[in-house]
């Protein structure tokens, strides 16, 4: 892993931001987050310690011989930095999936880039006969989703004359 930042000074420990993370460098066993100036938590307990403490446990300056100069702590996330924004799905990217598994087809997932075209796969593979499985048609229809959501469920047994569309 690597860090996002690398601090070598107290000082420049206590100037992360709040929200932070920060762990020693090399070692992703300790893990602090700054709370507040002069405070800082593990994930999961309540006490605060201060900066000077955090430095000195995190640098292993208490256990051996460290020159000054070789002490550094990894910022892992600074939550002063810009965030990364995701751009939005292209135009073409396809918005419907559905899921179902018919005998000879080897994936159960297939997109498609409009609810009709969705409908007509399950139509499809439901053909003369009743639906052999359960089928689902799952959409994202926001640009700047990444996830999808069911939409339409198609029980096992539903012939092509009780869809539901």
């Amino acid at each position: 892993m690597n860090p996002y930042r690398i601090v070598r000074s107290e000082a420049g420990l206590e100037a992360v931001a709040p929200g932070s993370l920060v762990c020693p460098a090399y070692s992703l066993r300790t893990i602090f987050e700054k709370e507040d100036t002069n405070a800082w938590v593990e994930p999961g307990s309540e006490e605060a310690f201060p900066t000077a403490a955090v430095w000195e446990l995190m640098t292993g300056a208490y256990e051996t011989i460290i020159l000054d100069e070789d002490r550094e702590v990894w910022v892992l996330i600074d939550a002063a930095a810009p965030q990364p924004v995701r751009p939005p799905r292209a135009d073409d990217s396809p918005d419907y999936l559905t899921r179902a598994r018919p005998g000879d087809r080897n994936t159960e997932w297939i997109t498609h880039a409009t609810l009709a075209m969705a409908r007509a796969e399950i139509e499809s593979l439901i053909g003369a006969g009743p639906a052999a499985d359960n089928m689902l048609i799952y959409a994202r229809e926001d640009k700047n989703r990444i996830d999808f959501y069911p939409v339409e469920h198609i029980n096992a047994g539903a012939s092509a004359e009780t869809l539901p569309w």
